[in-house]
């Protein structure tokens, strides 16, 4: 009998022919993140304040002056627009009121006594007036989504995330039809497209409509490319898996007559296998939340990048610069004595810890402080996300491993999707939603503790193993799908004998 650990040796590694491939797909799939991030800058918010029409002639006749621009729009605001309290102003904690003015009905100078002026406000019922000092146009500035109109500017990214969300399916199916590289290329046309007109909508329902079509078509492209870059060793991996459980479905086992009929009941007889065992449920449920969660806070800080105060630019560059040591250190932490279950716990607890730190931090004179605890958060999340990956592969036995991915992923899609309207809970309280993400942080590395270790451990092959490990007293079930060797080498090739031998050469299997 030939284990299936045994495959994956002859098998081998990353090859170079995988590395030229992913370094092609690379260029096509990196446009995918400019796209997910965009709405930092075009959906940036800036100062605003009433348009009040009846100063408009003063305005422009006085406040054109570079030189004299900030005194005279100070003069401009303190005679048009009132003071309101707001939690994230610094100093006497009194900003001007961005949604409303004074009753202002008639005026030729401020200078001059006014009869018609009065102390009463009124809503801004002529629109606003922007700081364009670093953007000179965004999509909240087109459309005035401001003051009542505000959630659409988090709903048009959530929208966008909810077309990532609706893509897998019809893309998967388009693929299999017509394949990959064809998928791939109507994916990329799709999205350059559609990337265009979003930036050139008529209202703000077409830009929510365009945002949508491109991250579903967008989508479509990452997964098609994400398929043919796969390595001939994943392609037969998969192979493999689909016959494992064809075999096991067909009741065409070969099992051995030691097996307890316990054991020999937990087969795999539908993909609702992961919900109808016990320690495979509760596993399962404790994934989905902390799959949820690293989505969801991964999404949620890179979209809140520019509310960070500080230069915009120099944030998300530096948000992105601090991936690239995560995605190194997650895949070196996993293998030290730590194990995948404390490293990413330990990514969970110290993002969270960070995040909530920064509730704490000074917003007006020290802001690289908030800042810099923002991006210890942005690095330990990032390197939750990929440790998470490989975490649940190998918590999942083989025959329900692509549907506990697959079930995972949809989780985390709908964390992305609320993260944009989980952001607008600030203008409750500035730090709210950073709070959130520190809790839902550290209750899901908690959660982590009460998952089993799979470093040093071998690839689960059965349900049976499935439910049994992690157990206090697992033991060894010894039941194993039976799949002739003939079939792997039809997947291979129908040429190339793979090598594989077993010292029973008239029951020559694979156990999977």
């Amino acid at each position: 009998m030939v284990k299936f650990d045994d495959i994956l040796e002859y098998l081998g590694d990353f090859g170079p022919f995988q590395r030229r491939t992913h370094c092609l797909l690379f260029l096509l799939s990196a446009v995918l993140a400019l796209h997910i991030f965009s709405p930092v800058f075009i959906l940036a918010e800036t100062d605003h304040w009433c348009y009040v029409p009846q100063l408009e002639q003063y305005y422009n006749a006085n406040c054109t002056n570079e030189n004299t621009y900030e005194i005279c729009l100070e003069t401009f605001k303190n005679f048009t627009i009132p003071l309101e309290e707001s939690d994230g102003a610094c100093g006497d904690r009194l900003v001007y009121s961005k949604c409303y003015r004074y009753n202002i009905t008639a005026v030729d100078h401020p200078g001059k006594d006014v009869t018609k002026y009065t102390n009463s406000t009124i809503k801004c019922d002529h629109g606003w007036k922007y700081d364009r000092s670093t953007y000179k146009s965004t999509v909240i500035q087109e459309f005035n989504l401001v003051c009542d109109r505000y959630y659409m500017a988090s709903i048009s990214s959530s929208v966008y995330m909810l077309g990532v969300f609706m893509a897998p399916i019809p893309f998967v199916y388009l693929s299999d039809r017509i394949g990959r590289l064809a998928t791939a290329m109507i994916g990329a046309v799709g999205m350059t497209i559609f990337g265009i007109v979003s930036a050139f909508p008529p209202n703000t329902a077409a830009f929510i409509t365009f945002r949508f079509l491109t991250g579903f078509i967008g989508t479509g492209l990452g997964m098609a490319a994400t398929i043919l870059g796969k390595t001939f060793k994943t392609i037969i991996l998969g192979y493999i898996d689909k016959l494992h459980r064809y075999v096991i479905s067909r009741k065409e086992m070969s099992l051995e007559g030691n097996h307890s009929e316990e054991d020999n009941a937990k087969q795999c007889k539908s993909r609702l296998d992961i919900l109808r065992y016990p320690n495979l449920r509760k596993r399962t449920v404790k994934l989905f939340f902390c799959w949820f969660t690293v989505s969801l806070v991964y999404y949620g800080l890179s979209l809140n990048t520019s509310n960070l105060g500080g230069n915009d630019y120099l944030n998300t560059a530096i948000s992105g610069a601090v991936e690239i040591p995560a995605y190194v250190a997650s895949l070196y932490v996993p293998e030290t004595v730590l194990g995948r279950r404390w490293s990413l716990c330990g990514t969970f607890v110290v993002g969270g810890a960070a995040l909530i730190t920064t509730l704490f931090a000074p917003s007006c004179k020290m802001e690289w402080i908030g800042i810099t605890l923002a991006m210890i958060g942005k690095f330990c999340i990032t390197a939750a996300f990929t440790i998470i990956a490989v975490f649940t592969a190998e918590l999942y036995p083989t025959p329900l491993r692509a549907t506990g991915i697959g079930l995972c992923f949809m989780c985390s899609r709908i964390g992305a999707v609320l993260a944009p309207l989980l952001l607008v809970l600030r203008t409750l309280w500035t730090h709210l939603p950073g709070v959130i993400f520190g809790v839902f942080s550290i209750l899901s590395g908690l959660l982590t503790l009460s998952l089993p270790e799979t470093r040093k451990e071998k690839l689960l092959e059965t349900v049976a193993e499935g439910e049994e490990f992690g157990k206090k007293t697992t033991q060894d079930t010894g039941q194993d799908a039976a799949i002739p060797i003939e079939h792997i080498k039809m997947a291979v090739t129908s040429n190339v004998d793979i090598g594989i031998r077993t010292t029973k050469p008239s029951t020559r299997q694979v156990e999977l």
